[in-house]
């Protein structure tokens, strides 16, 4: 059986892409950036009978790995749906190259990252749980980028959190531990590989309760929407946004720790720092909390206005409201989150409004007033979203649904 030797190029525009710079070798392809554009030199042997169209079917598998590893590097989409151009060459004298090689992106050396993965690749004992792992994640990603709306979401977060599956399995493989469930398993896993505390088991115990939910059809289903509208059924909380986000920047870093890499370390860090705690320490927080010691307990707990939001948002009813309405308002009236949560601030004003205690009312009313004033972008499409919004958690905001019916639009 003879064969012809085909050079498969395709060239990536990289208008959308800033300041990255690479050229590398996998296998005998060569991979570079030139003139704002990403080339693939893929080559390939084709048997004799197949035409040079055909020579895209042999080069598929590879493009798909590289567009894989060079998503993961950078964090940002490659599909074979972006190339500007193509070319077929046939039994072409070889290629010269620069064998300067590099992988530079906004700023950051990835070639010792990039060496690292290539290798794994290369060892068939991990080449095809790691292009898996890899394959996975940009494909969540995809889902993520292809549609405006949150159509896909619920697809995107199932096949993150189908990654940190796979690597729990793999973690549990090696320490020939049987019959785990899945909590236990991903657990050991992030233990295993120094990504286990308070916070990230309260991450695992949401986040495959959010898988449960979107298999059991119970979050998904809702008799009104806010803008924009969906074309189908799918996460539409707050909190599971945020977990969306959340296991996208956790299965990036698990990945790495697998692969023995410091990538995705400043985005999990950043994540990491704003996580919730578990319940049990709000309900400490609370039951501590005198009027007086809001300093010492935030000092004592480490704890953030988001975290503690999300916790009243979903306990609302359990708790003691006078306690958690006074703390947040310490938040709503602290110097230190002006800035950084004017969102969740605007939000914790509309719910003090309708607080039994008039003097905190009124103040919460004040501030309401102050931040809707100066606050320039929320997530929000219109301000009454907000009404809609608590509704999702069964908070009726009455003196703003008031507020809203003499709202100048």
């Amino acid at each position: 059986m003879k064969e012809k030797r085909i050079i498969d190029k395709d060239l990536y525009s990289l208008d959308d892409i800033e300041n990255l710079k690479v050229n590398f070798m996998y296998n005998s392809h060569h991979i570079y950036t030139e003139n704002n554009q990403l080339v693939i030199n893929i080559k390939k042997e084709i048997n004799e009978i197949d035409g040079v169209i055909e020579a895209k079917r042999y080069a598929r598998t590879d493009a798909i790995i590289l567009n894989n590893i060079l998503t993961f590097l950078t964090g940002s989409l490659f599909t074979v749906y972006q190339k500007k151009s193509s070319e077929i060459n046939i039994n072409q004298n070889s290629e010269k190259y620069d064998n300067n090689f590099c992988f530079n992106y906004q700023g950051n050396n990835y070639y010792e990252d990039l060496k690292k993965i290539l290798g794994k690749i290369s060892n068939k004992d991990d080449k095809y749980l790691i292009i898996t792992l890899l394959d996975r994640w940009r494909k969540s990603l995809f889902l993520l980028e292809l549609v405006e709306s949150d159509d896909l979401y619920d697809e995107a977060f199932l096949s993150y959190f189908h990654i940190l599956e796979l690597l729990a399995n793999e973690n549990n493989k090696i320490k020939k531990q049987n019959n785990l469930p899945i909590r236990k398993k991903l657990l050991n896993f992030l233990e295993s590989y120094g990504l286990f505390d308070k916070k990230t088991k309260e991450l695992v115990r949401k986040l495959i309760n959010l898988r449960n939910e979107i298999a059991h059809g119970k979050l998904t289903y809702k008799d009104l929407h806010t803008w924009p509208l969906p074309a189908f059924l799918n996460i539409t909380n707050s909190t599971a946004y945020n977990l969306l986000y959340e296991i996208q920047i956790l299965s990036a870093k698990a990945i790495s720790n697998f692969l023995g890499i410091g990538l995705w370390e400043k985005a999990w860090q950043e994540i990491h720092d704003g996580l919730p705690f578990g319940n049990g320490i709000y309900n400490n927080i609370l039951k501590e909390y005198d009027g007086f010691n809001f300093l010492d307990l935030k000092d004592k707990y480490k704890f953030d206005l988001e975290g503690l939001f999300e916790f009243y948002l979903n306990n609302h009813s359990r708790i003691n409201i006078s306690k958690m309405e006074n703390i947040l308002f310490e938040f709503l009236f602290s110097e230190e989150y002006a800035k950084e949560y004017d969102e969740v601030l605007l939000l914790v004003s509309v719910i003090l409004a309708d607080s039994k205690n008039k003097k905190l009312s009124s103040k919460a009313k004040q501030k309401f007033r102050v931040l809707f004033r100066g606050i320039e972008v929320t997530s929000f499409s219109n301000i009454k979203d907000i009404y809609s919004y608590m509704l999702e958690y069964g908070i009726e905001l009455k003196w703003f649904y008031k507020w809203l019916k003499h709202f100048d639009k």
